[in-house]
C-alpha cells in the first residue's frame, strides 16, 4: 500500500499531493528534513506515529530526492519494529487471557515497558526530524 501511494503521487498526482503537503506543518517539516537526510528521515518518520501514514507516502512521492529503492528500504525497516510490537502485544494478550503465560505482573510490566520505549523512540525521531528541517531551512533547501 505504501509503495502504491508513493508511485501514484510520483507519476499521477503530484499537484494534488503538493496541495495537501502545503496545508500540513508536519508534512512540510518532513519534506524539508528529507531534502537533507533522506533515508534516515524516512526511517524515523515511519517509526513515529506523529506522521500520518498515507500522507507521508504522498509527500515522499513528491520529493525528487527520494528514490523508490530508498523509500521501500527505509519504509520496511521503519515499519518492522511496529509490526513486531503489535504481534508481540497480541500474543501477550492471548497468553494473558488464557492464563498460560506465567506471571501476569511480568507480562504487564513488559508490555508497559515496550509501549514506553516506543513512545520515547517516537519523541526522539520527531526531535531529529525537526532538527534536520531546521538545518535544511538554514541552508536554504
Amino acid at each position: 500500500g505504501a509503495l502504491f501511494n508513493f508511485w501514484i503521487t510520483r507519476y499521477f498526482a503530484t499537484e494534488w499531493a503538493r496541495d495537501k503537503i502545503e496545508n500540513s506543518d508536519t508534512l512540510m517539516l518532513l519534506e524539508a528534513a528529507v531534502e537533507s537526510r533522506g533515508f534516515s528521515i524516512i526511517l524515523l518518520a515511519r517509526l513515529s506515529p506523529l506522521f500520518p501514514f498515507a500522507l507521508t507516502s504522498f509527500a515522499l512521492g513528491c520529493s525528487p530526492s527520494v528514490t523508490t529503492f530508498t523509500y521501500v528500504t527505509a519504509t520496511a525497516m521503519g515499519l518492522a519494529p511496529g509490526v513486531l510490537l503489535y504481534s508481540w502485544i497480541g500474543q501477550s494478550m492471548k497468553d494473558l487471557a488464557s492464563d498460560s503465560g506465567g506471571s501476569q505482573m511480568a507480562l504487564w510490566l513488559s508490555i508497559s515497558t515496550t509501549i514506553i520505549s516506543v513512545a520515547l523512540i517516537s519523541k526522539q525521531a520527531q526531535a531529529i526530524i525537526s532538527e534536520a528541517s531546521s538545518e535544511s531551512n538554514r541552508k536554504g533547501l
